[in-house]
């Protein structure tokens, strides 16, 4: 391979490797969103499980 094949091989290398950076970013902050989402599942589950043990009766099985 001649110097230039070479420079435009490392070249796409280099785009791919800051595209795939990118992605992982991406799935990342994905996962911390979906994590919180459940968290605040969770504390409406505990918040009406609270409810129901002072007496308020709150449907739960959804």
């Amino acid at each position: 391979m001649d110097v230039s094949s070479l420079t435009g091989a490392i070249v796409s290398l280099n785009k791919s490797a800051v595209g795939l950076d990118v992605a992982i970013a991406a799935f990342r902050e994905q996962a911390k969103a979906e994590r919180a989402i459940v968290g605040m599942i969770e504390a409406s589950v505990e918040s009406a499980k609270a409810a129901n043990a002072v007496g308020q009766l709150v449907d739960t099985s959804a």
